[in-house]
């Protein structure tokens, strides 16, 4: 059985590996005030998603966390997109809509930082020649 310290050390462990730098109070302080009223199953959580340009843009203002089982990427992307107030008629307009935009997934089973588009498409973050550009998380590193 996994307690929330073990969870949040082990989501941070994660990042450390792509953003060696991060702060890992400031991080777990966001993620313990993400999980102020959640009741969850540590154990059974396979992905933190986070909206990081976001998280560098308004640093004061962080997204909040949410934290899924093992489910398809895509549609957790939507899920979490739609929750945070984003139309889903505009993540389905190719031209006006949200398809480029990226949310980042901690997987904490392959323990890779992944982002994903509108599209679909996944990149892991710190990989090489990524096709989009990576968030600069130095604002709250």
């Amino acid at each position: 059985m996994m307690n929330q310290e073990e969870f949040i050390k082990n989501t941070i462990s994660v990042i450390k590996k792509y953003v060696p730098l991060l702060s890992e109070t400031k991080f777990a302080s966001f993620l313990n005030e993400s999980l102020e009223n959640e009741s969850i199953e540590f154990s059974e959580i396979r992905y933190v998603t986070l909206e990081d340009y976001n998280m560098c843009s308004y640093p004061d203002d962080f997204y909040v966390a949410h934290f899924h089982p093992d489910n398809d990427l895509v549609t957790i992307w939507e899920d979490d997109f739609f929750a945070s107030g984003y139309n889903l008629d505009e993540l389905d307009d190719e031209e006006e809509g949200m398809r480029e935009t990226y949310i980042g997934f901690v997987d904490l089973l392959d323990e890779k930082y992944i982002r994903v588009n509108g599209y679909g498409d996944e990149i892991e973050y710190g990989s090489e020649n990524p096709t989009d550009e990576h968030p600069d998380w130095k604002g709250w590193c």
